[in-house]
């Protein structure tokens, strides 16, 4: 209080405790590491203790996680995404997963996902690409390339051929948003464009009938 008007001091303390924040963030990461190792064997009959695992994976900021992520890589020599995943199983298993990626690795996730097996769920793709923003799916874009090093224009080009407004839809809010910054608005393509989104979200029924074109 004696010091509130000085700049030197109050910037000085401001850097002490941004110190002191993040070596209680990295504290709290090897902890959490630590507790979900022992989680994996605690429960009935050498099963995991799903009740610890929550407490530990599901009240961490998604910054928090990624942390805990590679504490536990540095410790155990293993991605803990793989390992919960594992111990986890089925639905229960899959949204820890998911719970535990970065944003940018989300989008990655859940097209792998969307697109593993015979066909393709269109309406997990269809999810992903109506809640995250231009700039989300081009990082997450990134990240599944750098992953599986080869287009995934291509590849999505591929699994959604037989689906041509879905497909270009998707397609074009992958584009670089830098790449639409001096681009001339159409309007009248763009009320086309949003009638074919409408159709497709009606058909998944993701959106209800009251539609909002902003």
């Amino acid at each position: 209080q004696n010091f509130a008007d000085n700049v030197e001091v109050m910037r000085d303390c401001c850097a002490r405790l941004q110190r002191h924040n993040k070596k209680l963030k990295d504290y709290v990461a090897i902890s959490d590491a630590k507790t979900i190792h022992e989680a994996k064997d605690e429960g009935w009959i050498g099963q995991c203790n799903d009740d610890k695992l929550r407490v530990v994976l599901c009240t961490r900021t998604k910054s928090q996680l990624q942390r805990t992520i590679k504490a536990y890589f540095q410790e155990y020599d293993k991605d803990l995404r793989k390992v919960v995943k594992g111990e986890t199983g089925g639905d229960y298993g899959r949204m820890m997963y998911f719970a535990m990626s970065s944003r940018e690795s989300y989008v990655a996730d859940v097209i792998d996902y969307a697109c593993a097996g015979f066909g393709c769920d269109e309406s997990a793709l269809v999810d992903l690409f109506v809640m995250c923003g231009q700039d989300r799916l081009y990082a997450g874009k990134k990240v599944w390339e750098d992953k599986h090093d080869k287009s995934l224009i291509d590849y999505l080009n591929k699994e959604l051929g037989w689906n041509r407004h879905l497909r270009n839809l998707c397609l074009m809010l992958l584009k670089n948003p830098q790449d639409a910054e001096d681009t001339v608005v159409d309007e009248d393509k763009c009320h086309e464009q949003v009638e074919m989104f409408r159709c497709e979200t009606q058909k998944w029924m993701i959106l209800m009938q009251d539609f909002d074109e902003e």
